[in-house]
């Protein structure tokens, strides 16, 4: 029997930002793991999870969101890693590591049968490039995944001498789609909310940047677009920086729609602010596309994996990662998110007792570790 200590959804919570013990709450329960009934489906141990801005939508009730809402006194859930324990299912047996879209932020999980429909194994030589786990949540996992395959789909191939405007550079898919850019010969624009962060984003390759908090905005992006106006924007953010886009656009300039976390938190739905001038998207001839990344795994997955964690390991592509360890620390980690006090991509290490299998052991040295 073992305590398997949880992350648990506590109360609906459509405005503000979230509020940790409130909004959600830590629990425990006890578990046999030798002799749950497994009811045709997989046990797992969970390794690390991912935490993103867009789960904070699912903590509004039922609004239509793509995923489901939240379930009030069951574990929050997110994007993760874990290792099976036991199985019934026959694509998957003990040991295998296994990427999960929707794994309890909790030490162990049983899932349904029908739910690992959604696995899919990781191969066993991963770690062995030395990248720690939780890259595989963010810079080759679903981050980069977001980065990478959107612009292939959206943009298709970026043009040398092109401008690309990307807001919210620092975050976990903003600073990839910076490295893609320069490395394919665009210039790139950038805005980040403090001086360091905007330090960090033109050691990636940024030709600008701008501290959207103490900046102008609208007039570094004027300055910017000069006489060709600005090709590209990856937009993180929406609200002001995309309106502010919209005015320096270069005709038939394409927006990628990644997300819009300036309204998440708002308190009011008309607190949310909207472009006033989105019909420069007609006069403009603009492309504005929102994407789901799922909706291109099938087509780049592969193309993404045999890339992607290759450029990570020989250092072509740098990440920053913002690790918790241990389960009750994501409460404090996804705060942290809207806040703007998150160094890179936030992920929680779990599985704390195993952190050097997960190449994760000097980073958790003289760290706090949530249990």
């Amino acid at each position: 029997m073992v305590t398997n200590h949880q992350v648990l959804f506590n109360k609906v919570q459509p405005t503000g930002l979230p509020k940790p013990g409130e909004t959600t709450t830590r629990g425990s329960a006890g578990l046999d793991i030798d002799n749950v009934a497994l009811n045709g489906g997989v046990l797992t141990r969970n390794i690390a999870v991912s935490l993103d801005p867009t789960m904070r939508n699912r903590m509004k009730g039922d609004i239509g969101y793509f995923t489901p809402a939240y379930v009030v006194g069951k574990p929050v859930t997110a994007i993760g890693i874990a290792e099976v324990v036991r199985s019934e299912v026959d694509d998957f047996k003990s040991g295998d590591i296994v990427f999960v879209w929707s794994l309890g932020i909790e030490e162990y999980t049983l899932h349904p049968k029908e739910a690992t429909a959604g696995f899919r194994k990781m191969d066993p030589t991963a770690l062995s490039s030395g990248l720690s786990i939780t890259t595989f949540l963010g810079a080759a996992g679903m981050p980069g995944m977001t980065a990478y395959m959107s612009i292939k789909e959206i943009i298709g191939d970026l043009k040398a001498g092109n401008k690309m405007f990307v807001s919210g550079a620092a975050g976990a898919v903003g600073q990839l789609v910076v490295q893609l850019c320069h490395q394919a010969g665009v210039k790139v624009i950038a805005s980040a909310g403090s001086d360091e962060k905007c330090d960090f984003v033109r050691s990636l390759g940024a030709d600008e940047t701008i501290n959207y908090k103490t900046e102008n905005l609208p007039a570094k992006l004027k300055a910017f677009a000069a006489d060709t106006g600005i090709h590209y924007y990856y937009d993180n953010v929406g609200g002001e920086q995309l309106e502010a886009y919209i005015n320096v656009a270069a005709r038939y300039g394409i927006i990628v729609a990644c997300g819009y976390i300036s309204g998440y938190n708002a308190e009011k739905p008309e607190d949310v602010v909207y472009p006033k001038n989105l019909f420069n998207i007609v006069t403009k001839e603009l492309k504005y596309q929102g994407f789901i990344v799922s909706s291109f795994l099938p087509k780049w997955y592969g193309k993404f994996m045999e890339e992607v964690p290759k450029m990570l390991a020989e250092g072509k592509i740098k990440n920053r990662e913002d690790v918790t360890f241990g389960v009750y620390g994501a409460e404090d980690a996804f705060l942290r998110l809207f806040t703007g006090e998150n160094q890179g991509k936030v992920a929680v290490l779990i599985d704390t007792e195993r952190a050097e299998r997960w190449n994760l052991g000097k980073q958790m040295q003289g760290a706090k570790v949530w249990k």
